[in-house]
């Protein structure tokens, strides 16, 4: 690992980091072609400790799929063939379960037509989420709230039955439809079609730009509003973010209807900003917002007249997925992550929290990108198509940032979410490569194996400490000759359970234990907890 100085000064941070490059090469196993992350740590402040899981695609490594690695980039999981296709939306539910968006996915348009895949923690698939109705579920979302059997979906479907002549010459738009599915028994709860209830007039990409489709057909549709997340509070309305309107609406659980827009960029808004960027130390032109993605409900229900919610602002377009890597010159400000507070009384909107790029990754995605806030007061941002992702302290500070491929500028990220616990159990063989002197050990997704105990079937060779994805050991000069398949592993964990073995007698295999999932729990109390806590770190 490479030790830089560097003259850039991150306020309230040492100007001392280190820059480092992934390891993608396992000799053990061959097979995989992991993209690689080029690291930089600020002021020597340690990220914290979890799993990072990401669907990296467009990268250099031709292998895009699902992955997790730790908090030092150093990978845990390589997910690829596990699902079908590029798989987006890959997050942690119920504790001891992941699932992931998997299916056809179209980078052009930025949509895709499939399915959502659970599987437990030893990662094998237990069941499937599929759209009602005939329909296909998108990429975009699969949102399951807290303390909910919700399943938040989204569809795309394009529809010539809408009259557009007052628009352009196009006759087919992308009709934007959320579903509310119960995850117990599959039945529909609610459905909402937002061209029932908002106009294509909200679009801020209009049908004659041809940026959003040109509506010619059903693969040209007019994209009007491109939903990409939706969410639902108690009282079960729902928080939905159009990205071709850059409006966020609150709608109607019982009537569909909008109770609220808020947009920096319509005159239908029902709140106005307020100017408190001296405050923030920004420019003001952060108080606005467009083309977001990945909105939240922070409160559980308006408290006192107001509401706050979490999302991450673009603030720059373009067509689908089609541009990648940083794409800041042009603009006078970058993308960021921003908690914002909306009084219903007053019709006023408040930023309270925003993220911002470090200074020498000064990033504007054009497509994609999450916030998400954890339980230790940190944040973490993926910045969408500039294929990177940052780790924030309590005080807004960057402590970790990552490119997801360091060989490429092409690589884009949909969204990432860091858990400071995952238990995983591999239900794959222990890896082994012999080369000279030296073993390779690897384990593809566990996470108990805390030490390797090699042996041969008349001495043991000694106890060893895993280290990273694989670990390499120097055998001892007495075994340094024999062969791969004369050396017998076991994976010891802490205790000195056996958990696996290879080459040697079956051992009895350690049962899944309990997940500690340890993840923010996003409501009103733990949005206020989380920043008191923060201002006395």
């Amino acid at each position: 690992m490479k030790l830089t100085v560097s003259s850039f000064v991150l306020p309230l941070v040492a100007t001392l980091f280190e820059t480092a490059k992934g390891d993608d090469t396992y000799l053990s196993r061959k097979d995989l072609n992991v993209p690689q992350w080029n690291i930089t740590r600020y002021g020597g402040v340690k990220p914290s400790e979890g799993y990072i899981f990401v669907t990296p695609y467009e990268t250099t490594s031709s292998q895009p799929g699902a992955y997790i690695y730790d908090q030092d980039g150093d990978l845990v999981w390589s997910g690829f063939s596990y699902f079908g296709g590029t798989p987006f939306n890959f997050q942690v539910f119920n504790e001891t379960q992941f699932y992931a968006w998997e299916g056809s996915a179209n980078i052009r348009t930025g949509h895709g037509h499939g399915h959502f895949s659970f599987f437990d923690n030893s990662y094998q698939p237990i069941k499937q989420l599929h759209a009602l109705e005939h329909r296909l579920g998108d990429i975009h979302e699969l949102n399951i709230p807290k303390n909910s059997s919700s399943a938040l979906i989204e569809i795309f479907e394009p529809t010539d039955q809408y009259d557009l002549s007052s628009y352009g010459n196009g006759t087919w738009v992308n009709n934007a439809i959320i579903q509310d599915i119960d995850l117990e028994t599959g039945e529909l709860i609610f459905e909402w079609v937002s061209l029932d209830h908002i106009s294509p007039a909200e679009s801020v990409l209009s049908l004659e730009s041809g940026l959003a489709g040109v509506g010619q057909n059903s693969s040209t549709a007019w994209d009007v509003f491109h939903f990409n997340s939706v969410d639902k509070n108690v009282e079960g309305d729902y928080l939905i973010s159009a990205r071709h309107s850059s409006t966020i609406y609150k709608v109607s659980g019982k009537t569909g209807e909008v109770l609220w827009r808020y947009s920096t960029n319509s005159s239908l808004s029902n709140f106005t900003i307020i100017d408190n960027s001296a405050e923030l130390e920004v420019d003001p032109e952060y108080l606005k917002f467009g083309f977001q993605h990945h909105a939240r409900f922070l409160t559980e229900t308006p408290r006192g007249g107001k509401e706050i919610i979490k999302f991450f602002d673009n603030h720059a377009y373009s067509h689908g997925h089609t541009e990648a890597g940083h794409g800041s010159e042009s603009s006078s400000v970058t993308s960021s992550g921003k908690i914002v507070e909306l009084d219903l009384t007053l019709g006023t909107a408040k930023v309270l929290e925003i993220f911002l790029p470090p200074t020498d990754h000064p990033l504007l995605a054009k497509s994609q990108g999450s916030l998400q806030l954890l339980q230790n007061h940190h944040a973490v941002i993926n910045w969408g198509s500039a294929g990177s992702i940052t780790e924030y302290d309590s005080h807004h500070n960057p402590i970790f940032h990552a490119a997801l491929d360091a060989d490429s500028d092409d690589v884009q990220n949909y969204r990432a979410f860091k858990y400071p616990r995952w238990v995983g159990y591999s239900p794959e063989k222990i890896a082994l490569f012999k080369q000279g002197s030296k073993v390779y050990i690897s384990w593809n997704g566990d996470t108990e194996t805390k030490k390797w105990k090699l042996s041969t079937q008349e001495k043991e060779i000694g106890v060893f400490k895993r280290t990273k994805f694989e670990t390499v050991i120097d055998l001892p000069l007495e075994f340094q000759d024999i062969s791969t398949k004369s050396i017998e592993v076991q994976a010891l964990s802490q205790d000195g359970e056996v958990l696996g073995s290879l080459n040697s007698a079956p051992k009895e295999e350690a049962s899944p234990g309990v997940l500690l999932l340890g993840a923010l729990e996003e409501g009103f109390q733990n949005y206020f907890s989380w920043r008191a806590a923060r201002t006395h770190d």
